[in-house]
């Protein structure tokens, strides 16, 4: 059980990992989608392709949004909590192995 937990914890690491960077990238593009559809979306006429692109600036403004949130979920400080959670579990998990050593000598002594 030690170990299970161990183990899911340092999984749990290095998804996090994985998604700061996933989403620092993803947000640095879709940044730079949307400020090249805030300077062209003036200087286009009325019509249809105008109208797609409103559309397109409304998405990519969500999406802007729901990353920076995903950002503060799985940015730096999150991952530093969740390293530190990952040591406490490995510190944890010694300490129980060494009692249950200690009780299993303490046993076979009896």
């Amino acid at each position: 059980m030690v170990r299970n937990t161990r183990i899911e914890a340092e999984k749990n690491h290095d998804k996090y990992a994985a998604n700061s960077v996933e989403t620092v990238a993803e947000l640095a593009s879709a940044q730079a989608e949307l400020n090249a559809v805030n300077q062209i979306l003036p200087t286009l006429a009325a019509g249809t392709y105008k109208d797609d692109e409103i559309i397109r600036q409304s998405r990519l403004n969500t999406k802007v949004l729901t990353l920076t949130n995903d950002l503060k979920n799985f940015g730096s400080v999150p991952m530093l909590l969740r390293q530190s959670d990952l040591a406490r579990v490995e510190l944890e998990a010694a300490e129980m192995e060494r009692f249950i050593d200690a009780v299993e000598t303490r046993k076979a002594a009896i």
